[in-house]
């Protein structure tokens, strides 16, 4: 579907080789990327990504360059990708090599048997979606499933989810997708430390009529067909800051502040309150009431002086006017 690949012996000898030394995981490819998904509380899935937090943004690069965001949920299984995609020419069409569209793949098998799965059951599921009234495959949906299993199948129909919008030249997709260890049962549970299976792909067709594409972890093809061709994405245990907060920025510091003095401000007014009331049960007769008498005075004094400021402030304007006024009048004709 995506292009033609194939793998040199010498690069599965290799693999297979670490795999006999170090601790399994799930990209085995040589020249594999990886990625770490913090928690996330899930977005919703419109296409706007205000509701995003601040996570690290990964690079792919080809005639549309692209940057994405990733993370996870262990409440609802689900990965979840932000990918703005910079393309000034945008192709809607319907069929997978005539049409700009974003590719997204998960695999959930057991790294500790070599990512190599003899059972087509078992390979990396790949969820498409073009962004318009188009389809990756005819008569699939969009968003579209595949694996060398299912084939086609409508891709919500095993739980994921896509939405796009463009804004200007650039086309951002959202997703929300599963992951299948066998994608004949249900997603499995997504929890801190698992490597899953994961890469994302870039399909471009410009005016020329030729077809392009991209990968980010892996650059082997028909991803569906080996969990070798896929990279690994590291679940972690961290959760990302709330894109509320970290959306205010400098203004969310300043908030701060701001509430943390207002709270000083009441709790000093309150226990000013609080040394008054134990200041009259404990002094009685005279010597409290003249407090309250000089205090009382005080204000007196500061309202009569604003007044006067005030009755000063206007006699001083009306002294402008007038002064304005003869200095015109004396003008010559």
């Amino acid at each position: 579907m995506t292009g033609r690949g194939w793998i040199w012996p010498a690069v599965i000898l290799s693999g297979a080789a670490v795999l006999a030394v170090t601790p399994a995981q799930a990209n085995c490819a040589e020249g594999s990327l990886q990625a770490t998904a913090l928690i996330i509380d899930p977005p919703t899935i419109d296409g706007d990504l205000s509701d995003w937090p601040d996570l690290q943004t990964h690079t792919i690069g080809g005639t549309a360059p692209s940057t994405f965001r990733v993370g996870y949920s262990p409440d609802t299984d689900r990965i979840y990708v932000a990918l703005e995609v910079e393309d000034e020419t945008h192709t809607v069409g319907n069929r997978w090599n005539r049409t700009d569209a974003s590719d997204i793949y998960t695999w959930g098998g057991d790294a500790s048997q070599g990512c190599r799965s003899s059972r087509r059951n078992e390979n990396p599921v790949q969820f498409s979606v073009v962004a318009g009234d188009g389809e990756y495959v005819p008569n699939c949906g969009n968003p579209c499933a595949y694996s060398s299993n299912l084939r086609h199948v409508i891709a919500t129909e095993k739980g994921a989810d896509a939405a796009w919008h463009r804004d200007g030249s650039t086309t951002v997709y959202e997703w929300s997708v599963p992951v299948y260890r066998d994608v004949r049962r249900d997603p499995i549970g997504l929890s801190p430390g698992l490597h899953v299976g994961f890469d994302i792909l870039i399909s471009d067709h410009d005016d020329d009529g030729r077809y392009k594409w991209k990968a980010w972890g892996n650059p082997a093809a028909n991803k569906w067909a080996n969990p070798n061709n896929v990279a690994a994405l590291i679940l972690s245990a961290e959760k990302a800051s709330s894109p509320l907060w970290s959306g205010f920025g400098a203004a969310a510091s300043w908030l701060g502040k701001l509430a943390l003095y207002g709270v000083g401000l009441v709790a000093l007014v309150l226990a000013g309150a609080g040394v008054r009331r134990t200041v009259a049960g404990r002094t009685r007769g005279s010597r409290m009431e003249t407090l309250e008498q000089r205090v009382t005075d005080t204000q007196d004094v500061l309202i009569a002086m604003s007044e006067k400021y005030d009755r000063l402030e206007e006699r001083f304007v009306e002294l402008a006017v007038q002064i304005r006024q003869s200095n015109e009048s004396d003008k010559p004709k």
